[in-house]
């Protein structure tokens, strides 16, 4: 008899505080409204406070946690930018630092937008974000359809509590970072999803109860949707097994540069024969060819990772710096201007636009 007017005391108990919590909002409204229209502030006009500050600011040495300045808006205002330029297909996997380097307000040298939604947005526009809700929107699905079941399971309330919580957490890390880009918390995430979304009995009942044999008509389709399986899993092997192979050459190339400039050619050939479409293996490779006095081939290979990708200012730097070393000058400046053109705030470069020999000085 105890038990139930102790939980109706419990119960009135908890308003307390909620009260407390709201006297105190009206009493400070005004102070919350400041600070908020500060933060807010701070977060939209990059540059003023936080990241971009001199270290001997007052706002630089603020932890990120009480402070909304910091560069995550300009990263996510290119994004948008880049999304209503290309809203069908976006442009590209991997390819949002090519724009943000041409429209940063900031001088971080960042390859993606730091929000997972915003980059499936711009380099893979509407389709891709679509896919993307779909995935989140089915885990959403199997969380729920668990907690049906969890009511009476003390060990599916657990997994679920658990799967959904882990799930959460990494999703809304990876809408305002980078943790999708860490495989080993990404793997605990999909682990998590799959435990939300796995099939299960509804009730003991339909558990225990005997599965009927599949028949004669279902068998064709199932050996169809396992041979498809099957398909799917053997070309993604092996494609990412040549991707892996070919980084493998490429990584080799790059460390054998300053010691065996032949072994880094051959390895940097071998990585481009199995993926031709690698721009770093070019960059090894025409660097290799540098070292030999043969520029001819090194501007060979580096027009050849140009036509990959034509808005890349690395490589008109490379081309620069081959052209300069030639002493063609008004080449090199050409070169250089167009790499200026593609990341304006690099001052670097803007330098060697006006002057060539200035890295040389």
């Amino acid at each position: 008899a105890r038990s139930p007017r102790l939980r109706t005391l419990g119960s009135r108990l908890l308003v307390i505080p909620v009260v407390v919590a709201i006297a105190l909002a009206g009493g400070f409204a005004g102070r919350i409204g400041t600070e908020a229209d500060r933060q807010w502030h701070a977060f939209v006009h990059v540059g003023e406070t936080g990241e971009n500050s001199s270290p001997s600011s007052p706002s630089a040495g603020r932890s990120r946690l009480l402070s909304g300045a910091g560069n995550r808006y300009d990263y996510w205002r290119i994004a948008w930018q880049v999304w209503k330029s290309h809203p069908l297909g976006g442009v590209g996997g991997g390819n949002y630092a090519r724009p943000y380097f041409e429209r940063r307000s900031t001088i971080e040298d960042v390859e993606q937008p730091h929000s997972l939604e915003l980059q499936a947005l711009s380099e893979l526009g509407l389709v891709g974000a679509l896919l993307l809700g779909a995935f989140i929107a089915g885990v959403g699905w199997g969380a729920v359809r668990m907690r049906r079941g969890a009511t009476a399971s003390p060990l599916l309330r657990a997994l679920m509590v658990g799967g959904l919580g882990t799930f959460t957490a990494w999703l809304v890390q990876a809408s305002v970072d980078w943790m999708q880009l860490l495989p080993g918390l990404t793997a605990i995430a999909l682990v998590a999803a799959v435990v939300l979304v796995w099939p299960r009995p509804a009730s003991v009942a339909e558990a225990t109860a005997p599965r009927p044999r599949p028949s004669f008509a279902g068998r064709p389709a199932i050996v169809l949707a396992a041979c498809a399986i099957v398909a799917t899993l053997i070309v993604g092997g092996a494609s990412l097994s040549r991707q892996a192979l070919a980084d493998r050459f490429r990584s080799r190339a790059q460390s054998e540069l300053a010691t065996n400039r032949t072994a880094a050619l051959a390895d940097a050939n071998r990585s481009l024969d199995i993926d031709a479409d690698s721009v770093q293996a070019y960059y090894v490779k025409a660097a290799a060819l540098a070292g030999f006095n043969q520029a001819r081939g090194a501007e060979t290979a580096l027009a050849t990772a140009l036509r990959r990708e034509p808005r890349n200012f690395v490589t008109w730097v490379l081309l620069g710096d081959v052209a300069a070393r030639q002493g063609r000058l008004t080449l090199a400046k050409r070169y250089y201007t167009r790499a200026s053109l593609l990341n304006p705030l690099n001052r670097t470069l803007r330098q060697l636009a006006v002057d060539p020999t200035a890295h040389t000085q």
